[in-house]
């Protein structure tokens, strides 16, 4: 048969009022309460009935068959529920991971990562962002240059007066002239090779 014949939406019709309910509630048990997530389920659920109307069998075979395909889009929401809360459990804790390695112009001076993220909470959005990039996402200065739609060498410059108010939110001595180039082996010094 065709969707969109009448006999088609007729059946369809009655499969959905007969069901609509039972299928509601089996969502709401197996998805704990997740209205959203048991609303998007049955409708799934009908979508696909009503793509295959032609392939769903006659009472009371129906409801067994429409179980069948809730029990599928339960069980691949799961899947893509734990996989999506995984993903970002790895991400926090990857944010949260206490290294300042390529932080070399903090050097040994006992500042841990918490006192980085709220001397860089202090900072200008678009200072602090120029060393988040190089630093903790360890991107080039090219590559920062083509996130911030700048030059390489606006990166430069953005990034030594950022790391200068940096150490100074850190009360951390200036750096000599010439110390901050390089940029832990990413950023040449304002004037080099860009």
């Amino acid at each position: 048969m065709d969707p969109g014949s009448t006999d088609d939406e007729r059946r369809f019709r009655l499969l959905y009022e007969s069901s609509y309910s039972a299928l509601y509630a089996y969502s709401m048990r197996r998805l704990l309460g997740d209205r959203d997530s048991v609303e998007d389920v049955v409708a799934e659920v009908f979508a696909v009935a009503w793509d295959k109307i032609g392939e769903v069998p006659d009472p009371p075979s129906d409801r067994c068959w429409l179980f069948g395909v809730a029990g599928n889009i339960v069980l691949r929401q799961k899947r893509s529920s734990y996989r999506r809360s995984q993903a970002m459990e790895r991400a926090r804790r990857e944010a949260l991971k206490p290294e300042l390695a390529g932080w070399d112009f903090i050097g040994d001076s006992g500042v841990d990562v918490q006192q980085v993220r709220v001397a860089m909470a202090g900072l200008p959005p678009a200072d602090a962002e120029v060393l988040r990039l190089l630093h903790w996402e360890d991107l080039s200065t090219a590559d920062v240059a083509r996130v911030l739609g700048v030059t390489p060498n606006a990166v430069s410059i953005r990034a030594y007066r950022a790391k200068k108010k940096l150490r100074a939110s850190l009360r951390l001595p200036p750096q000599e002239p010439g110390e901050f180039s390089g940029f832990a082996g990413s950023t040449p010094a304002f004037g080099e090779g860009t």
